[in-house]
């Protein structure tokens, strides 16, 4: 931005302009202002000033100064606001369907979901059609004639809902080699009423 300010005190007229330009004053004064924010350099003043001459330069001098400076000093940096890897990245989930064993009429959802510390919380929904309070696990292996042990205990689908934190990490879970599944009852865990896979990454 351009400065170009006509100042007048007494005899002296002096015309401040942008940085880096000459400021030129009637009287025999010369200046070069502005150089990163400073002025350089004020040339010799011709003939003896009076002391109020001399005051009416000095206030001169000092507006020219402060203009130089605000149209010379760049603005303070503002600082960026934290990326989204800084505060934390998004954190994973994937949903799994639930699907009917066994004529058991048992059907629903369950999400898995990344939580900090490397663990998942595990939360399951379904209508239990009369089974209120059901076992519940991560398998080894996917359901049907693969699913094997259980790798991972879960708190028991209490009238059709569980919720339980493992201590594993997400990605361990995305191998395509886990199913949740749940069972009858604690009297009766041969008996599958509904399983659904962890699918793979």
């Amino acid at each position: 931005m351009l400065l170009n300010r006509h100042l007048v005190t007494g005899n002296l007229h002096v015309r401040i302009r942008a940085p880096g330009q000459t400021m030129r004053g009637r009287g025999g004064m010369t200046a070069f202002p502005c150089t990163h924010g400073h002025l350089q350099q004020i040339t010799e003043v011709h003939q003896p000033m009076s002391r109020s001459r001399t005051i009416s330069f000095l206030v001169v001098f000092g507006l020219a100064v402060a203009a130089c400076s605000a149209g010379s000093t760049p603005a303070p940096a503002t600082p960026a606001a934290p990326s989204a890897a800084a505060s934390g990245a998004a954190m994973m989930s994937a949903n799994i369907t639930l699907d009917t064993l066994n004529a058991s009429g048992v059907s629903g959802s369950a999400k898995i979901e990344e939580k900090e510390g490397g663990k998942v919380k595990v939360t399951i929904e379904v209508t239990p059609n009369g089974n209120l309070k059901m076992p519940a696990h991560i398998h080894i292996g996917q359901c049907g004639a693969t699913l094997g042990d259980v790798k991972y205990p879960l708190s028991d689908v209490d009238n059709g809902k569980s919720e339980t934190t493992v201590d594993v990490n997400f990605a361990d879970l995305e191998t395509g080699g886990f199913a949740v599944n749940l069972h009858k009852s604690a009297d009766d865990l041969k008996t599958y009423t509904a399983c659904g896979n962890i699918p793979k990454a």
